[in-house]
């Protein structure tokens, strides 16, 4: 069988299996993320993207046999922790899935309203705060909580073909001072590694994509009803879109510290959290393209 069609299984198995017994959270988790975040230098006015692998981070300190905190609690007071470290002036963004199938919701045909979708993990506990704003699209959208909030998530259906694309959040990124802070586990996308696929696809050398874009029907912030079609990463061995298993996204970032020194990082407990600055990681990931290494090519190094 193949390792990642296993790894695959084994994750939902484990899903299967956890499902109707809910883990207690460590009370102490939300102090010690606090920490790492400061470890990783956020400080008040910083402007972060927070990609968290939430199960990892909630397995990070021991359960408690009595007492605790519930999964939905953690998820609150860690984006509450976040706030807190980046200050009034400061800009939380977090990246979440509106559809759990894209390919199916495509083939459909059923109208999607950003508005009417329920974010998993981090970004459903930041969304239930005041002044969220969030892209419209129905694949690799944008919640952000702050200043600039609105500015930085308008402009993703515009960015079609390519949800990534010019003029998508995403690329603004790559113009303010971002700091990606990400858990580091193997169910973590980073996010910023897909950049160069979408902003430089003419140039790009794997065949990243499905061969068409896949048409949605949507409902953007004027209330028009309009059809936009959304290239779809392949990938192999997943039967959603699960970018997980589109590429060895840790070996790529090894690939990428070795030459650039680009990560910092801190620990909770079992797990460890890295850092960079945005704009830098995708310039690395353009130098290794000019060489000829690419993010789908880790798989198989």
């Amino acid at each position: 069988m193949h390792p990642f069609l296993a790894s695959r299984i084994v994750r939902r198995l484990h899903r299967e299996l956890t499902a109707r017994w809910p883990r207690r959270v460590n009370g102490g988790l939300p102090q010690a993320f606090g920490k790492a975040l400061a470890d990783l230098g956020i400080r008040p006015n910083s402007q972060v993207l927070l990609i968290v692998d939430e199960n990892a981070l909630f397995a990070a300190l021991p359960a408690p046999r009595i007492g605790g905190m519930s999964q939905g609690r953690a998820g609150r007071a860690v984006v509450e922790v976040a706030l807190s470290a980046i200050g009034e002036t400061g800009l939380l963004a977090l990246p979440f899935d509106p559809l759990s199938d894209p390919k199916k919701g495509s083939h459909r045909r059923t109208l999607f309203a950003s508005e009417a979708t329920r974010p998993h993990g981090l970004a459903s506990a930041a969304m239930a705060g005041p002044d969220v704003a969030r892209s419209e699209a129905p694949i690799l959208a944008l919640a952000a909580v702050g200043k600039g909030a609105k500015e930085l998530t308008d402009g993703q259906l515009g960015a079609a073909p390519f949800a990534m694309g010019p003029g998508s959040p995403w690329a603004k990124l790559l113009h303010r001072p971002v700091r990606l802070v990400m858990t580091r586990t193997p169910a973590t996308v980073n996010y910023g590694l897909l950049l160069p696929v979408h902003l430089r696809y003419s140039e790009y050398g794997r065949p990243a994509f499905f061969n068409r874009a896949f048409p949605f029907r949507v409902r953007d912030r004027n209330g028009r009803e309009r059809e936009v079609a959304f290239h779809l990463h392949a990938c192999p061995f997943q039967p959603h879109y699960d970018l997980a298993g589109y590429a060895d996204f840790g070996r790529f970032m090894d690939h990428l510290d070795d030459k650039c020194e680009l990560y910092a990082k801190a620990r909770i407990g079992n797990l460890e959290l890295v850092a960079c600055d945005f704009a830098a990681q995708y310039r690395a990931c353009v130098e290794a393209m000019a060489e000829g290494n690419y993010l789908e090519d880790a798989r198989y190094w």
